[in-house]
């Protein structure tokens, strides 16, 4: 016999060469990975096909964005999205840049935030970064 275990003629594989084989993490696609992510939402540099919404409850909406039909802005803490059989009302702190990039269709996700961390922080990149309180979508009221 050979000196591998197996018999097959190759040496033994070094346990670290197994270990940096298998660990290096799948390539992400590019088109995929978000430019911004924070807490409460994602923004892409290409469109995207879907809008996820998570809740608090652990409720999921995923609405299509072909769909999509508006978006209004009325005030810094409130954005209005219609959609073919569903409005969404969304509420919080600085949402202009949610608003600019769902005109665009490159919103990945928008989450509510977990009322434990508030919208008040010292850290000053949270402070000026956008904050969703709330996220209520409901059926269209159209027949």
């Amino acid at each position: 016999m050979s000196g591998s275990p197996l018999g097959s003629g190759r040496p033994p594989i070094a346990g670290a060469e197994i270990a940096a084989r298998y660990a290096a993490p799948p390539k992400a696609d590019p088109r995929e990975t978000p430019e911004i992510a924070s807490r409460c939402y994602s923004a892409h540099a290409t469109q995207l096909t879907m809008l996820d919404l998570r809740l608090l409850s652990g409720g999921r909406h995923g609405l299509p964005y072909h769909y999509l039909e508006e978006v209004t802005m009325p005030s810094e803490d409130l954005l209005e999205l219609v959609f073919l059989k569903k409005k969404v009302r969304v509420t919080g702190m600085r949402l202009e840049p949610i608003y600019q990039a769902l005109l665009g269709h490159r919103v990945g996700y928008l989450m509510e935030a977990d009322p434990r961390f508030s919208e008040d922080t010292q850290d000053p990149a949270a402070q000026n970064a956008p904050f969703i309180r709330e996220i209520e979508p409901r059926e269209s009221d159209r027949d």
